[in-house]
């Protein structure tokens, strides 16, 4: 009874039910697997995994259709943490389809008191929406009280326009309603790790089955940085905010004393833009955009593994996590689905065995590592077209009047090898990242670009300062510098015509004021 006395929310989050649907024995699965064992996206198109007929109707849980589901029903306390979790399969009918833009209207509306005249609120499920607010929010202090790293991104992503062309969309935070459906599903995932590993442990003991266990799980892990890689990352910032005088009482980090989530959450609060922002503080943000990219740097890479190996999630702070809510564009969430049932019946279901699943298992995760590399690849490319159709214009623009980018440097890398040597640039307008070599900017500067101080820090070779010789009047580059670029030129490699980069002119943001292109050209006196 005080079990129950103590819930507060009960959080029903409803999947396709892909265990149903793309059972490891059937065709549909060696298709799926086929196709990489995960939909691919672009720009208003998506490659399926599954037939459409399946994924957009079938399967899907389309409003006001009756679909197949598996329900995790999850019971909160008044702060947000789970009480108990249960899971069901059935029929269910979704009332409503709603987009992350609608509901984040309806919440701006309810900060300024409007809510009632808001197309949302006559609804049936208003509800719910608001509730989803409030126990995103709980969640959020939960993420933040296990100490989860929450970075201020703000990026442009990639559409069709009205002409039917590849373009970069305006810069933009993400929505706090996009933020706590994220909460919502991670909360999913990490209660079916959950039951995966205590089912998986051996016999089923939800069944009281004293046998071996029917279930191979399928968990993401990601180990945690390396000792090493933690005090790489403290030396990286402590000589960034050295290169730019700001004091070290506020802006050093001290592993040993604050934890990376603390910091980061501290200087967010001291940059945040806004009416009542202090202006110096403002003028820091781009200082600490890239130290936030130094620490992204020093996480390793998260994998699918058959055992729930580092201690789960380091980056999540989950101790274990699973992939349940994605069923119709990843074929591990099928899988899952598959093996919490068996796991809580404790038995294999009809047509399936344990060595069977055990070489399903292995080919899904060889097609989740091969399939994430392909979806790497296709956004590098419609990012190209993208970048492409936006620069290429300038090229027949006279160089007085090419569109000046603002932006800042956001990282530097001379791990040794001078092809590799480069600068990333993140533009405001579009907020993406541009790579500048090095080697072009030799060219244009008339000099040789190196590290202050021959410093540098990590595998990577991070620079913070990088100084010109040869040429005294050349400027001198800092991480979270601000800069301009404008576009100079674009090449291709002698060696490989089907690779190519863009040149650009780069310089402090102060010095493009009333730049006079011909002096660019007279510097002929070193």
């Amino acid at each position: 009874m005080p079990l129950l006395l103590s819930i507060r929310y009960l959080v029903s989050y409803a999947l396709a039910d892909g265990a149903f649907f793309v059972p490891p024995t059937s065709p549909l699965f060696n298709e799926a697997l086929r196709r990489g064992g995960t939909s691919f996206y672009l720009p208003g198109l998506c490659v399926p995994m599954l037939p459409r007929k399946l994924s957009e109707d079938i399967m899907s849980l389309n409003e006001g259709q009756v679909r197949r589901a598996l329900v995790f029903e999850i019971y909160l306390d008044e702060e947000g943490s789970v009480v108990m979790t249960q899971t069901l399969w059935g029929l269910i009918r979704s009332v409503w389809k709603g987009t992350y833009g609608k509901v984040q209207d309806y919440y701006d509306a309810m900060d300024k008191g409007k809510a009632t005249q808001h197309p949302l609120h006559s609804l049936k499920h208003t509800e719910t929406i608001g509730l989803l607010r409030e126990v995103g929010n709980l969640r959020l202090k939960i993420a933040k009280e296990r100490h989860v790293v929450e970075y201020q991104r703000e990026s442009s992503g990639v559409s069709i326009d009205k002409k039917g062309f590849l373009a970069f969309t305006e810069p933009r935070m993400r929505l706090d309603s996009e933020r706590y459906n994220e909460q919502i599903s991670l909360l999913c995932n990490s209660e079916g790790g959950k039951l995966l590993s205590d089912l998986a442990k051996g016999g089923g003991q939800r069944n009281n089955n004293p046998g071996p266990s029917v279930v191979q799980a399928i968990f993401r892990t990601q180990k945690g940085p390396s000792e090493d890689g933690i005090r790489t990352l403290a030396a990286t910032i402590l000589e960034t905010i050295r290169a730019h005088k700001l004091p070290q009482d506020v802006w050093a980090w001290d592993s040993k004393k604050e934890f990376l989530s603390d910091y980061l959450g501290r200087l967010q609060r001291l940059c945040k833009v806004g009416a009542d922002a202090d202006e110096d503080a403002k003028s820091h943000k781009t200082v600490l955009a890239s130290i936030e990219r130094q620490a992204m740097l020093a996480n390793q890479g998260a994998r699918f593994e058959a055992r729930n190996k580092h201690g789960g999630h380091f980056s999540l702070r989950l101790e274990v996590y699973a992939r349940f809510s994605s069923p119709m564009r990843e074929l591990i969430g099928c899988f899952s689905h598959k093996e919490l049932k068996e796991g809580l019946l404790g038995r294999e279901l009809p047509g399936s065995s344990v060595k069977a699943d055990k070489r399903a298992r292995e080919k899904i995760i060889k097609a989740a590592s091969r399939s994430k590399k392909t979806q790497k690849s296709i956004s590098g490319l419609v990012f190209k077209h993208a970048m492409d159709r936006l620069f290429f214009p300038e090229l027949r623009k006279p160089r007085a009047e090419c569109r000046i980018f603002d932006g800042y440097v956001i990282g530097m890398d001379f791990s040794g090898w001078q092809k590799s040597e480069r600068m990333y640039i993140k533009l405001l307008a579009p907020a993406i990242q541009v790579k500048i070599y090095v080697q072009d900017l030799n060219a244009e500067h008339r000099c040789m670009y190196v590290p202050t101080d021959r410093k540098t820090f990590g595998r990577w070779g991070t620079a913070i300062s990088i100084s010109p010789l040869g040429n005294s009047r050349a400027p001198t580059f800092v991480i979270g510098m601000k800069v301009t670029l404008k576009v100079l030129d674009h090449a291709t490699y002698a060696r490989d015509s089907t690779k190519d980069r863009w040149i650009f002119d780069v310089r402090p943001a102060r010095e493009n004021q009333g730049i006079d292109d011909d002096d660019d050209d007279d510097d002929d006196d070193d």
